[in-house]
């Protein structure tokens, strides 16, 4: 989840653990006119969506970026965290700071690596295509994050920061529970 107050958008993003199909959830856009100076997310919407979402999906994993929802994301976190198979940190095991290049860094290289590859998929999502499209990414000290071409950019690239921030859940995920191997060959083409 990468969420936003206004002039921007706030997305919550899914990535199948079975076979790292990407969709989205929820993508709660800024119109591209003069009312995005007077829209502001429906936060009851977003938050209507997520506890949809849980009662749909065994969710084994949430990461969110707290900025401008922080007391929601808290709420989550008492809420969902202790369900959650992957926890971010014991003791936040959702807010994920995107801020934290360190971090962050990883979380884009994993993502980067597994668009390059083909271990994530996804449909026709428009939005989410453009959101990924308008990220640039730039180098920091602890290496390579993304964000907007320009600072205060109207061209929105949250969906991409919540396709990483998905990614990386199924990635934790896969890697505490790896398959077992049966020692069956298996056909490569």
């Amino acid at each position: 989840f990468d969420g936003s107050l206004n002039r921007d958008a706030s997305v919550l993003i899914a990535c199948r653990i079975s076979d790292g199909y990407v969709f989205p959830i929820g993508i709660w856009e800024a119109p591209d006119s003069k009312e995005a100076a007077h829209w502001t997310v429906d936060h009851q919407a977003v938050e209507a969506t997520l506890l949809e979402t849980f009662k749909k999906y065994k969710v084994v994993a949430f990461f969110a970026d707290p900025p401008h929802w922080r007391d929601y994301v808290d709420r989550w976190e008492t809420k969902f965290g202790p369900d959650l198979v992957v926890h971010n940190t014991e003791a936040k095991p959702i807010t994920f700071e995107t801020s934290r290049h360190t971090e962050m860094a990883k979380v884009i290289e994993r993502a980067e690596t597994a668009i390059k590859t083909g271990d994530i998929i996804h449909g026709d999502h428009l939005a989410l295509t453009r959101h990924v499209m308008n990220a640039r990414i730039w180098k920091k000290p602890a290496g390579h994050v993304i964000g907007k071409d320009v600072r205060g950019s109207g061209k929105k690239m949250d969906a991409a920061v919540g396709m990483a921030l998905a990614i990386e859940g199924r990635a934790r995920f896969k890697k505490q529970f790896k398959e077992p191997t049966t020692g069956v060959p298996r056909r490569v083409r």
